[in-house]
């Protein structure tokens, strides 16, 4: 389950699957990712100046199917343009 936030957290909210970095402010729909552990996703954002240079940071809990156990991924920082 992936989510985009506006902000983070700082310190990161530790829990016990994983390091909380990104506010939870918007939850995206469900998705698989790949043999190399990457999933893709894509967001339609309006074409305002406005928006140009925000940063959004995303992050995710995933399900490994091997172990049956949950754990968040790392923080990903993007700069709007």
């Amino acid at each position: 389950m992936p989510w985009l936030g506006f902000s983070k957290y700082a310190p990161p909210v530790a829990t016990p699957i994983g390091l909380l970095e990104t506010v939870v402010e918007t939850i995206l729909p469900f998705m698989l990712h790949g043999s190399d552990g990457r999933g893709y996703q894509s967001v339609a954002l309006p074409n305002i100046p406005v928006v140009a240079g925000i940063p959004i940071h995303a992050q995710a809990t995933t399900l490994d199917l091997n172990t049956s156990t949950f754990r968040i991924t790392n923080c990903a920082t993007y700069q709007l343009r």
